[in-house]
């Protein structure tokens, strides 16, 4: 029996020790603050004190809730408006504090060996030394701009250990598929519904179920003018239509890997159902660049896949039959679009990355600060303020947001982190490119190439749920590199060595 196991079994009294203490302290103290009359705070400490037991006695089922949580975020923070900061900060603290204390405290009853190849450990560590740097520039309006942005830049960067951590053989890796492709049926479908009823001309029972946060969920019923046709946002189960777009968008990249790992036939076909209904969800989304990047995120999952005939066909055949639903339930015409999305795209890329990263540069070299471009710091400092030290304008672009706020050398590291990254999981990605979870690979290597392209136009990677899938999906994706690679048969993987200390069964040796 391996030391790991043995630590595990032997510090597992001890671990129900420190969980009933822990229960016997939230039981004591929700009493005190009923007692003293703040009842309203009693159920959050016991929410509280739960996530962390639960963190403690398993961090895999914090990382399970979290992407369980994500897709509804948006449900919570329209009951709590116009207070939706406590939405937006439960999955930090209810799921991602509680997995790294866990993952953490797993670790120090086995000393098993963490780290593995693949991370690019010395650009990371740049990074995390530049962003604290910036967290106390003098330019900032206040620290606690500085400490949001310093959260925005790092928090999630540790994901990418969890994520390596979190599968062990490739019945993990179908398991998370699935379920993550499941549960995306319902915001799919959701936004399929609303889509179509605002285009119908039944806006206002769409908007009734947002009671008083339809205006922000709608970002202040925004419609953007396509060709005599006005494209409607449509939210679903999100804070607005932007988080809802790359959460469709990432679970095409989820659903197509189920779809093409999985064995059984009847699962597969459900797979590929779901697949079409996220392609139709995510063109009556409302969101202009669905148009374009959509095909950009196929196209990617199909070259990194050694693609035959038929699943070519198949996969641009779904596409189109999105595309044409949008066609015809908006009432856009190709004549239309297509101009469109073209001067769009010329005039985006001028105006946000050449044009911004120009007036960047007059700003700033040095940069000034962390959170001064980032859409956090609004909940700690005034907008005006923040905007008055960049110009007045708010730059969209993430690498022009990298320039103002950690200055060129910050830009360059970034370029330098997220290009070796990538080029890290596609040497992986090639070197197994036949393996039997190599499609999985595929399809989450090109999402997260996709939201580094995205990256010019907007800082889709600091918005939930990208901010956690980017890293947490990059670790997944080395862990299905070192499965593939320790294949015993050709049909499945045998387990590779895994951190799974912290889970029932302790650590797997």
């Amino acid at each position: 029996m391996s030391g790991g196991v043995m630590a595990a079994r032997g510090g597992r009294p001890r671990r129900e020790v420190r969980l009933t203490a822990l229960a016997v302290f939230a039981a004591v103290g929700t009493g005190v603050l009923v007692g003293v009359g703040l009842w309203m705070v009693a159920p959050a400490v016991v929410v509280a004190v739960s996530a962390v037991c639960v963190g403690i006695l398993d961090w895999r089922k914090s990382i399970y809730g979290l992407l369980l949580f994500l897709p509804f975020v948006g449900v919570f923070s329209t009951l709590l408006y116009p207070q939706t900061a406590p939405a937006v900060l439960a999955k930090d603290a209810l799921f991602v504090a509680p997995a790294y204390l866990g993952f953490g405290l797993a670790w120090l009853r086995t000393r098993e060996r963490m780290s593995f190849d693949g991370p690019p450990v010395v650009l990371i560590a740049l990074l995390v030394g530049l962003v604290c740097v910036q967290a106390f520039n003098p330019a900032l309006p206040s620290l606690l701009v500085g400490l949001v942005g310093a959260k925005i830049w790092l928090f999630y960067i540790p994901l990418i250990y969890l994520g390596y951590h979190f599968v062990s053989d490739a019945e993990d890796v179908r398991r998370l598929l699935r379920l993550l492709s499941l549960v995306a049926i319902v915001p799919a479908a959701l936004g399929v519904v609303e889509g179509i009823l605002l285009y119908t001309g039944h806006q206002s029972l769409v908007y009734s179920w947002y009671g008083g946060a339809a205006e922000a969920v709608t970002q202040g019923y925004a419609e953007l003018r396509i060709g005599g046709v006005n494209l409607l946002r449509v939210p679903s189960t999100f804070p607005y239509v932007a988080q809802y777009y790359v959460y469709v968008c990432s679970m095409i990249a989820v659903a197509f890997a189920w779809w093409r790992i999985e064995p059984d036939r009847f699962a597969r076909r459900i797979a590929g159902a779901v697949l079409l209904l996220l392609i139709a969800a995510v063109f009556l989304s409302g969101a202009r660049g669905a148009f374009v990047f959509v095909p950009i995120l196929l196209v990617l999952i199909l070259v990194l896949e050694p693609s035959s005939g038929r699943l070519t066909a198949w996969v641009a055949g779904a596409g189109a039959a999105g595309l044409a639903l949008a066609i015809v339930v908006v009432g856009l015409s190709l004549g239309a679009l297509i101009p469109h999305l073209e001067k769009n795209a010329s005039d985006q890329f001028q105006t946000l990355f050449v044009t911004g990263f120009d007036e960047a540069t007059k700003i700033t070299t040095l940069g000034l600060g962390t959170g001064v471009d980032s859409s956090g710091a609004r909940y700690v400092a005034d907008v005006e303020t923040l905007r008055s030290g960049i110009g007045g304008t708010w730059e969209e672009s993430w690498w022009i947001k990298g320039l103002l706020e950690l200055g060129v050398a910050g830009m360059l590291v970034l370029f330098a982190l997220l290009g070796t990254l990538l080029w890290r999981l596609l040497k992986g990605h090639y070197a197994d490119r036949a393996g039997p979870l190599a499609p999985a690979s595929a399809a989450l290597i090109a999402l997260l190439i996709w939201a580094v392209i995205y990256n010019v136009k907007a800082q889709y990677i600091d918005l939930d749920p990208m901010n956690v899938y980017f890293w947490l999906f990059a670790g997944i994706v080395f862990k299905i590199h070192a499965l593939d690679l320790t294949t015993a048969t050709e049909d499945e993987p045998a387990k590779a060595p895994s951190y799974r200390a912290g889970s029932n069964g302790g650590s797997s040796g």
